[in-house]
């Protein structure tokens, strides 16, 4: 397994984590694409505390976590497709997913 530094996610990922509104539009497309209809977003009192994000998308098993975090530009489109899949009890109609990275 890779290890990282602690300055690899903002050298590499840039404004996703170091603006919260970036990062929560982020999250919320990560729903999207997970084929979630539901996505609650918790908003913090105080500045400097965590979001929190959760939804009803498919999910992801330990090991397609592993494989896509670990894969340096994981290609969603190749390795998954452009459609999105839903979870049993989602209603759901076709579309596309919106990120292309995973």
């Amino acid at each position: 397994m890779p290890s990282y530094s602690e300055t690899f996610l903002e050298q590499h990922a840039g404004r996703i984590v170091l603006d919260a509104e970036t990062a929560l539009v982020e999250l919320v497309a990560n729903s999207w694409d997970a084929g979630a209809d539901r996505v609650d977003v918790s908003w913090p009192p105080k500045a400097g505390e965590r979001i929190a994000v959760a939804d009803n998308g498919i999910g992801m098993t330990r090991e397609e976590l592993e494989r896509r975090w670990f894969s340096m530009f994981y290609d969603r489109l190749k390795e998954q497709g452009e459609d999105v899949v839903f979870s049993k009890g989602v209603p759901s109609r076709p579309r596309k997913a919106w990120g292309r990275n995973g």
